[in-house]
């Protein structure tokens, strides 16, 4: 419960540097009243701003300066809840929050929010919305309750009943379902993702299964294509082989046969020299009928030509042959050498 002792302002609204103080506390109840601008709704302006640092009334925190003075605004307000009693201090120009709990100053070392976080949430567990629905009502700004929208009910019921922590517990609550239906649906997501996996794996298993016959066929059926050529093959070889032997053969005899040939040439060559001089003789005692060495006449018996005649035609048939083997030998050279 809180009780209110005190209130004092200065340079407030049109209130001048002079201290205005209000006593609370002489009576139990206390009754204000005046004439229109005589100051009753600049009390609960002040008391407000002193608490929450700003006014009762719809009023712009800069407008709360004496518009004479313009500066020194000051506000203090003194209460107590249970054993302790409270005195809070609030000005403009300069700009001051103290807070006093039995004539100490509470420490100031967090900043201006957090410093009225733990006024309203500490000391009057109130809030702004709060203390203006319970605490101080004013006819031009008053809501009734059952008129709020539900967050701004729920808010005072919970300042009056202090249970915010069911509040707090609540929204605790839903950040973590909302995590957990997350983490859900990114399990249920990789589920289905593994299922699909599953089922391409299956389908794939199965048209490996159903092919598998026809592949052991064409595969069979190229064994036993290849192993007919193999066997083709080892019989080429073979073939091969014995025609490699053959040539072997062959080379051994290759000396035999160049030798030959040789001789062959040899005698070719002289038989071919043989004829010419047969050709030129004849020539001879064709075109001369005198010796021209001792210059005689030539004797009719030795100008016939007829035995050598006949002697350069088996010289020529002889020739013939000899070519005609020695192109055989040649032949069987080049096959000798391929």
């Amino acid at each position: 419960m809180i009780k209110f002792h005190k209130v004092k302002y200065k340079n407030f609204l049109s209130t001048g540097n002079e201290f205005t103080e209000i006593d609370l506390s002489r009576k139990k109840t206390s009754l204000i009243i005046g004439s229109n601008g005589s100051g009753k709704s600049t009390l609960l302006d002040a008391l407000t701003f002193a608490l929450f640092g700003r006014a009762f009334r719809k009023i712009p925190k800069t407008a709360l300066v004496n518009s004479i003075n313009q500066k020194q605004l000051v506000v203090e307000v003194e209460f107590q809840i249970g054993r302790n009693r409270y005195r809070v201090m609030r000005s403009i120009k300069p700009n001051k929050f103290e807070i006093y709990r039995d004539g100490k100053m509470l420490h100031q070392d967090a900043s201006v929010r957090d410093y009225q976080a733990i006024l309203e949430q500490q000391i009057l567990k109130l809030n702004y919305k709060s203390f203006t629905q319970v605490v101080v009502l004013g006819s031009s700004t008053f809501t009734p309750f059952m008129q709020l929208n539900t967050p701004e009910r729920r808010a005072i019921i919970e300042d009056i009943l202090d249970i915010q922590i069911f509040s707090v517990m609540k929204e605790c609550l839903r950040q973590r379902s909302a995590t957990l239906r997350n983490e859900f649906n990114d399990i249920k997501t990789n589920i289905r993702i593994g299922e699909n996996k599953i089922q391409s794996q299956e389908e794939s298993m199965k048209r490996l299964e159903e092919n598998r016959d026809e592949m052991i066929t064409k595969l069979t059926a190229d064994i036993n294509e290849h192993e007919t050529q193999i066997i083709e093959y080892k019989t080429n070889i073979r073939a091969d082989m014995s025609n490699v032997q053959t040539c072997m053969n062959l080379i051994e005899d290759e000396d035999p046969v160049r030798k030959s040939l040789e001789v062959t040439l040899q005698s070719e060559k002289d038989f071919e020299n043989e004829r010419r001089k047969f050709i030129k003789e004849l020539k001879f005692y064709e075109d001369n009928d005198e010796c021209p060495t001792c210059k005689q006449d030539i004797e009719s018996e030795h100008k016939d030509h007829s035995t050598l005649k006949k002697l350069i035609k088996d010289f020529q048939l002889i020739v013939r042959l000899y070519k005609e083997l020695i192109r055989d030998l040649k032949k069987l050279m080049k096959y000798i050498k391929r």
